[in-house]
């Protein structure tokens, strides 16, 4: 080959080169401006309920998902038999999604006995917030029928983390410290590796009212409910009280919960983290993000920090309001404690000109009961919320690998939940905590026939979240098959 051929040969591989980069480039920015489209159900009204022939969901609420690709949420539909006395059939159910056409499953329902039920042979008549899940167990709050006319049912929280539905803590048990037994578990009770941690108020006997962050290691059934902290600790590095916690979050060995002198009206406290394997957790209680920090790109302080909080092990995904009306959600590093914004009310909406207009509002779950939050869930350093716009927009929104983007809202047709849905308009989204785990997004969605003619699709979707970077790597492979084809011989002459 010639000097002058070999050159023009090479000039031909790296303009070749150029225009894979170029592609991978385009590629990129074209995946991030577009709206997600491979959304998988996976459940909705149309699915039958484990153990009915005949009756279907018909309402949910936000589910969970673990880093295998299990899914865990509370449900309802139908009608019931025996102790439900033919109410809607409610339960906690699973779904396995990591494996294609994996059955529901049920954790627990109307017809199931409670474990360690103070009156025999009673079984649950109500299911409380949104189940958690880590690996294939899921935790749930729950409740029993009283035992007497006008008297207390059992209230608890229950895991089938050994297999069988067992107990972690009901009100039947000792407070630590002294305080009493619980009166109830407000919220969601989080699961990490063997522990089990949880909000729990009580009353003492001379009507002191108490409440705090306690933990129960599963791995053994004889252990005993600890200690995170309690209203009769120091807010850290203060002299000051807590006079409110929040329900947690925990990942790994830590715990983040938000903690404050009071409730209503905040003025010392913010978001705590603890380490659950610490020998004295109280102590190592931590302020990771005080009332006093100034809040990204705003002026002056943080005013409050909201109890919903996401956690991931090294990355809290929050939501607070600032001076001058500011409000919007925010990460902070669990090891640094630097904070940064993921939106707020000045972020432009993906895909608009609009700006933002709420993070924390009114708004009803799946199963129609009002709420008043913000909705968020976050991992591997990603973070997605829920948030208004102009107009009555609603919408899921993630920052992914560090780019803003949407994912569904109820300008999105309702046709990419369901192809069923055509001519449907998508009427309600809801996220919870933990409902992104190892790269899959899971939410539920209601969509209605604006005639009110057809009957409404309910249901709970999920999506496979790609890494931008995994589309930038097929651009140039693809650029390198251009490059460095083999040259084809010429054919030899005879």
């Amino acid at each position: 080959m010639s000097i002058a051929s070999d050159f023009r040969t090479r000039s031909v591989r790296v303009f070749a080169l150029m225009v894979g980069f170029a592609a991978a480039v385009t590629i990129t920015a074209a995946t991030s401006a577009a709206e997600f489209t491979d959304f998988e159900t996976v459940v909705n009204n149309s699915t039958p309920i484990p153990g009915s022939t005949t009756d279907t969901f018909n309402s949910f609420n936000a589910p969970s998902i673990s880093a295998t690709g299990v899914v865990s949420f509370r449900a309802r539909g139908g009608t019931g038999s025996g102790s439900s006395g033919g109410s809607p059939v409610e339960g906690i159910y699973t779904r396995d999604i990591a494996i294609a056409n994996q059955p529901i499953q049920l954790i627990a329902d109307k017809n199931t006995l409670v474990p360690d039920a103070t009156k025999p042979n009673v079984s649950f008549n109500a299911f409380s917030a949104f189940p958690r899940i880590n690996g294939g167990a899921s935790i749930f709050r729950a409740q029993s029928p009283p035992i007497v006319e006008g008297g207390e049912g059992n209230k608890g929280l229950y895991t089938d983390y050994t297999g069988p539905l067992t107990t972690v803590a009901n009100n039947a048990d000792a407070v630590p410290g002294g305080f009493g037994t619980f009166d109830q578990f407000p919220g969601s009770p989080s699961l990490t590796n063997t522990t089990a941690v949880f909000k729990g108020n009580s009353t003492t006997s001379g009507g002191s009212e108490f409440t705090g962050i306690y933990a129960r290691n599963l791995s053994s059934s004889g252990d005993p409910i600890t200690l995170v902290t309690d209203t009769a600790h120091n807010i850290p590095g203060t002299s000051t009280l807590f006079g409110s916690t929040a329900p947690p979050t925990a990942a790994g060995n830590k715990v983040v919960f938000r903690g404050v002198d009071n409730e209503a009206s905040p003025t010392v406290g913010g978001l705590m983290i603890a380490n659950l394997n610490a020998s004295n957790v109280p102590d190592s209680v931590q302020t990771l993000i005080s009332l006093s920090d100034p809040i990204p790109h705003g002026s002056g302080t943080f005013s409050t920090i909201g109890e919903e909080l996401a956690f991931d092990g090294t990355t809290v995904v929050f939501h607070a309001t600032g001076s001058n009306s500011q409000q919007g959600i925010y990460t902070a590093n669990a090891i640094t404690g630097s904070v940064s914004r993921v939106a707020d009310l000045n972020t432009t909406i993906p895909g608009s000109t609009d700006t933002f207009t709420d993070f924390d509002f009114d708004t009803t779950n799946g199963m129609g009961q009002p709420r008043t939050a913000a909705f968020l869930a976050g991992d591997n350093g990603d973070a997605f919320f829920l948030a208004k716009g102009p107009n009555d927009l609603l919408g899921i929104y993630g920052l992914i690998n560090g780019q803003l983007r949407k994912i569904i809202d109820t300008n999105s047709p309702a046709t990419l939940l369901d192809p069923n849905a055509q001519g449907f308009a998508i009427t309600n989204l809801s996220l919870e905590r933990e409902g992104y785990q190892n790269h899959r997004l899971v939410f539920a969605a209601t969509m209605e026939d604006p005639t009110g003619v057809a009957t409404s699709i309910s249901g709970i979707y999920s999506l496979a979240v790609p890494e931008p970077s995994s589309l930038a790597l097929l651009a140039f492979a693809g650029a390198g098959l251009v490059c460095f084809r083999p040259r084809r011989r010429a054919a030899k002459r005879t």
